[in-house]
């Protein structure tokens, strides 16, 4: 047990946190002759062109092909797994590895591996871990329960370490009664740092295959959460009600991948079916809603949803709903109207939006958008609100910093500095927040006057000062400075 006196207690500082979301498919009769589904909510679901194409598809189909192969003919007859179905990467991150100073048994050691690997941690403590873990199952692999075994395979995997994987299956095997089975087959077809390449997982379930390895029902969740496309993953889902797999463990992904391809309808229904109502919806669940509202140019219903449902039960409501009309309205390249927004909501929710309002145009869209006119001015008001203004430090990184100069120099402003904010900046702010305002009687409206030409013409110049333009100097930003992060 002196072993333990190795390990010491690290403080790691969490890491900068972004903030922040055809063809129809065949009846359940066509893909598994012989099985029945009285329930089918995916049936007929159009997937759009964009989310089905990817170099990867062809091996995803074969993925599919192989799980549906190891799993029992007969509609529920897949067994539910004994452990509970876990991803690393939903794992929250805290800021210190765990004490062991007071690891003084069989279940002391137990309880510190669960604490190891049911976090994550800084990149910079992954060595430490590797080696607390490995020290610790060469040292008394016999006190080690099976569901301790389970979350270092899981870890060694996720952190892309299958050949410490293998070490730690040797030790299993040779000093331990605890049987390789499904479970820890699942937990190396499960979600990796790098989970792009799929022949290792083709291989694993090969071998499941050829040793009568029977899938269980985490075998089919942490093959639908590996999936990188759309399609895949609709197919699977679809494939999850002809063998009566529950979604439950895998809801956030099932709709997230949903409210790319449903009509809001078609969403709402799978929210009913799924015990989800205006009273129990989490804030992700809502705001999926709201871009699948929005996805399909229904901003009224969007807001109407939150206006009257929402009016009184706001627990589901918060920054992110914000940010989705954000989105709408800057994808539309109408800024003017993310700032009238922007004045609209905290009034109607009482929720401070405007750091969230310069966090979206600096990280998503300024960078991303044709340089113009007042973009300079801008980029001024927006650093200033989260510099100056801002709680929250972690809002705006250097490297915004450094792609926000790098872009004004490619459209001619060589001496520009984001962080430098002047008189004629706090101008252009006060005419741009103070003209942006919709009518007061939009904010108990289920109706949001977005139209351009009904405003007023202080509105209209205001709005002048922000219009987006053409990119006279064909330089695509994204380009050149890379992909949205």
């Amino acid at each position: 047990m002196q072993v333990f006196g190795l390990f010491k207690s690290i403080r790691i500082p969490v890491g900068i946190r972004s903030f922040s979301d055809g063809v129809s498919l065949r009846n359940t009769q066509e893909c598994f002759p012989g099985k029945t589904d009285t329930i089918h909510p995916l049936k007929n679901i159009l997937i759009p062109e964009r989310l089905k194409v990817g170099v990867n598809t062809v091996l995803e189909d074969e993925i599919i092909r192989k799980l549906d192969e190891i799993s029992p003919f007969m509609k529920g007859q897949v067994p539910v797994s004994k452990f509970p179905y876990i991803e690393m990467s939903d794992r929250r991150r805290v800021r210190y590895l765990p004490n062991v100073d007071e690891i003084k048994d069989r279940k002391g050691i137990n309880e510190y591996i669960e604490k190891l690997t049911i976090y994550r941690y800084q990149s910079s403590a992954g060595d430490f871990i590797n080696k607390t873990l490995l020290k610790i199952v060469q040292s008394v692999p016999e006190f080690l329960t099976k569901q301790s075994f389970l979350l270092i395979v899981l870890y060694f995997h996720f952190m892309v370490r299958d050949d410490l994987a293998g070490e730690i299956f040797k030790i299993m095997d040779k000093h331990t009664d605890v049987n390789h089975d499904v479970d820890f087959d699942n937990a190396l077809l499960s979600v990796s740092l790098y989970n792009s390449n799929y022949i290792p997982r083709l291989k694993r379930l090969e071998k499941m295959k050829n040793n009568n390895t029977l899938a269980n029902t985490n075998t089919w969740y942490y093959i639908f959460r590996v999936m990188h496309h759309i399609s895949p993953k609709i197919k699977l889902l679809d494939m999850m009600n002809a063998f009566g797999i529950s979604h439950k463990p895998i809801l956030p992904s099932a709709i997230f991948c949903l409210s790319e391809v449903c009509t809001p309808e078609e969403l709402l229904e799978y929210f009913e079916r799924s015990g989800i109502n205006e009273n129990t919806m989490t804030p992700f669940q809502l705001n999926k809603l709201l871009r699948c509202y929005l996805k399909h140019e229904r901003v009224n219903e969007a807001w109407s949803l939150i206006n009257t449902k929402f009016e009184v039960n706001r627990k589901s409501l918060n920054g992110g709903s914000f940010v989705v009309f954000i989105d709408y309205f800057a994808g539309k390249r109408e800024l003017y109207n993310c700032i009238a927004f922007n004045n609209l909501f905290p009034k109607r929710f009482n929720i401070k939006t405007t750091q969230f309002l310069a966090h979206e145009f600096l990280n998503q869209y300024l960078l991303h958008i044709p340089y113009f006119r007042n973009w300079n001015h801008l980029v001024h008001i927006m650093v200033y609100i989260l510099t100056a203004e801002s709680r929250n430090p972690t809002f705006l990184t250097r490297k915004t910093i450094d792609r926000l100069t790098a872009y004004a120099k490619l459209n001619g402003d060589e001496n520009f500095k984001p962080t430098e904010y002047n008189n004629s900046d706090f101008l252009m702010r006060h005419k741009l927040f103070n003209n942006h305002r919709w009518p007061s009687d939009s904010v108990k409206s289920d109706f949001l006057p977005v139209g351009l030409d009904d405003q007023s013409t202080s509105f209209k110049e205001a709005a002048s000062m922000v219009e987006i333009g053409l990119n006279k100097s064909n330089i695509n930003p994204t380009d050149i400075l890379g992909k949205r992060s």
